[in-house]
């Protein structure tokens, strides 16, 4: 969620505290309808710039949860993605349509990001973007090890999301790999540029994205307060 209150409002914390408290009911609300497993945050993510907008939830109880660079490269100049060598996997480009590739997604998803996983209604929102694919990886066992989505962002530009691979199969060069894929497609599409976020504590991740020619573009900051602790719902 977040609340922008236009700057020549005379009493804007006011307006920002009565729209809030609007807002903040019906989270609890839907809070009631997650599923029973995990705690329920509030969250919400300002530019670097906007202090006094970050300042007003923070009066409301939010707290800093993480920040995150926002990165942009401009695809005039996409190299052709050279061959990598690996026999042992499987290289393939889905849109993810069945409901078996639904869940193996998000059973190897879960496990490199536990405490926030993507869920099936995040992924099918994903999937619900216009010109959205992914591509994927797949060990012998048919087990999913890498996967990179691809998507609109807005008319001009494209996405890159949810870029992993399994611990066992990295420095391998699978994620440069995909993500190449993942900038030819976009190009092909019509995108001029495209856009990808990463934590900014993630120095490899960011290494990464640098050599493939994105620049830092801008800083997000989160932040979150707990609606619902994981002790009270397993009480019920």
């Amino acid at each position: 969620m977040n609340i922008k209150v236009r700057p020549e409002v005379s009493n804007q914390e006011e307006v920002f505290q009565l729209l809030y408290g609007a807002l903040y009911e019906r989270a609890l609300v839907l809070a009631q309808e997650l599923p029973k497993t995990h705690s329920v945050q509030l969250c919400v993510g300002n530019h670097q710039a906007e202090q006094e907008n970050s300042a007003l939830f923070e009066k409301c109880g939010f707290t800093p949860m993480y920040r995150q660079y926002e990165m942009e490269k401009e695809l005039n100049r996409v190299q052709e993605t050279p061959e990598l060598h690996l026999p042992e996997l499987q290289f393939i480009q889905t849109a993810l349509e069945s409901s078996e590739e639904e869940q193996r997604y998000l059973r190897t998803e879960s496990t490199i990001w536990p405490e926030n996983p993507l869920g099936l209604h995040r992924l099918r929102r994903l999937k619900g973007s216009t010109d959205f694919t992914s591509f994927a990886a797949l060990d012998p066992d048919s087990q999913l090890v890498a996967s990179v989505m691809v998507c609109q962002e807005d008319d001009k530009t494209g996405s890159i999301e949810e870029v992993f691979v399994v611990p066992a199969w990295r420095k391998k060069g699978i994620a440069t790999h995909f993500i190449r894929y993942g900038l030819q497609y976009l190009q092909k599409k019509g995108y001029a540029a495209a856009r990808l976020s990463v934590l900014t504590k993630n120095e490899k991740a960011l290494e990464l994205y640098q050599s493939l020619g994105f620049t830092i573009s801008g800083e997000e900051h989160r932040y979150g307060k707990e609606l619902v602790k994981v002790e009270s719902l397993s009480r019920g």
